[in-house]
């Protein structure tokens, strides 16, 4: 399935709290973890969809981006000791190189 925007919006919003692995099928880049919210946010005539992945494994966490022509990929670690998010660099993926599957 080539995705976009609006499918994926759709499909974040009928499986929330459902584990999901996003991957890019050009390389072997994959994110794994369960949908925790989808969020619209208004800014200022523009709008952007946030998802959040939560992966109990990991002591990362996962946001998601959806823009017009790709999804945007944003892993944070939070501190133990300050609780203060540490940011990694985000990574985009051009819809027609997403795969999205269930285990």
């Amino acid at each position: 399935m080539i995705w976009n925007k609006y499918k994926l919006i759709n499909f974040f919003r009928e499986h929330l709290d459902e584990e999901i692995i996003l991957k890019k099928t050009v390389n072997m880049f994959q994110i794994q973890g369960n949908i925790k919210y989808v969020e619209e946010i208004d800014l200022c005539s523009y709008r952007l969809f946030e998802v959040y992945l939560k992966n109990n494994s990991v002591e990362k966490e996962t946001y998601l981006t959806l823009h017009d022509k790709f999804i945007g990929i944003h892993l944070a670690k939070k501190s133990k000791k300050s609780g203060i998010h540490q940011n990694g660099n985000p990574t985009q993926i051009p819809y027609e190189e997403l795969a999205v599957i269930m285990p």
